[in-house]
């Protein structure tokens, strides 16, 4: 199995080498070993674990929530309810930001569709 160092680690996965120092402090990945000179080395499992990271960062998931969905997965027990439940509360906050968005859109193409010119009374909102 392929091992890395910080600095090889934070390449492969495009990320600063803090990143992953700051994952490790908040403990959403786990301590790697040390070499004897006190390097720190990753195996590989470290980038599936960074990558679901970033791939919930992406999507809107906070580290605490991400940390939350770690930490049940890696329990053996079955706790496929809570994280069901942990899920669900993110599907609904999504769910409320499509909501506004869709209002929001609505609103700007109201605002194109009244707006064909500088008199456009939203304009001189804008401008107070």
């Amino acid at each position: 199995m392929k091992s890395y160092k910080i600095g090889e680690l934070a390449n492969v996965l495009n990320i600063k080498i803090d990143t992953i120092r700051y994952y490790e402090k908040i403990r959403l990945i786990p301590k790697p070993e040390r070499q004897e000179n006190e390097y720190r080395v990753y195996s590989e499992k470290y980038i599936d674990i960074i990558q679901f990271i970033i791939l919930c960062k992406n999507n809107g998931f906070t580290l605490k929530e991400i940390s939350e969905i770690i930490n049940l997965l890696s329990l053996r027990d079955d706790n496929s309810q809570e994280l069901k439940t942990v899920v669900n509360k993110k599907i609904d906050t999504i769910d409320g930001k499509i909501k506004e968005l869709v209002f929001l859109k609505k609103q700007l193409n109201e605002v194109i569709e009244n707006c064909d010119s500088m008199d456009c009374e939203i304009m001189d909102f804008f401008m107070k």
